[in-house]
């Protein structure tokens, strides 16, 4: 495996498994792999939101939703505004921030869908997409889909895409594919 691509999948156990996790330590090819945090941590804070990234679920806080109107385009960001600061030494939050213009009234998102396009595999400058152990691993958005569905103030967003992953601080000539699933769930200020 190649050193890059294994120090990713380093740095993405340690997102979303950060307890006793050593950054400098390689992971074996058989360990096991935890799919989510210890279920003591998760008893006494309840997730915001969670999505299951490359098999494993990862926790993330709440996410907020702004809609607006340019032009007659109707946009949309759906972030993690106020990210937590580590709740305990070696705890790095995770986050996500997706800009997106929908076809879609902008009082009522239910039933519109953002679909990625398949873009080069290349690492791009914008702020968009997910980002892991505070940062350490952004995940850029690749291919796939985004679907809203709302009832009332309350707005789910489907998420189901593959992501080209690369660490936060390396330019990476061939990047993992990461493929990340889950509804986030927020509510409507406006």
């Amino acid at each position: 495996m190649d050193a890059r691509i294994r120090l990713l999948h380093v740095l993405l156990l340690c997102a979303v498994i950060p307890a006793g996790c050593e950054r400098s330590a390689p992971v074996p090819d058989t360990a096991p792999v935890p799919t989510s945090r210890p279920t003591s941590r998760a008893a006494a804070r309840l997730p915001d939101a969670v999505l299951t990234v490359d098999g494993l679920q990862t926790e993330f806080p709440h996410a907020a939703l702004r809609v607006q109107q340019r032009d007659g385009d109707t946009f949309v960001q759906l972030f993690t505004p106020d990210t937590p600061p580590a709740a305990r030494p070696g705890d790095t939050p995770n986050a996500f921030s997706f800009d997106l213009q929908l076809e879609a009234d902008p009082q009522n998102l239910d039933g519109a869908e953002y679909r990625f396009p398949a873009t080069e595999r290349e690492r791009l400058n914008f702020p968009t997409g997910i980002f892991l152990a505070g940062g350490e691993v952004v995940l850029q958005p690749y291919s796939g889909t985004i679907q809203f569905t709302q009832h009332g103030l309350d707005v789910t967003a489907d998420i189901n895409a593959d992501f080209l992953a690369f660490p936060a601080q390396e330019s990476t000539p061939s990047p993992g594919t990461i493929h990340v699933t889950g509804q986030v769930q927020v509510k409507r200020k406006d």
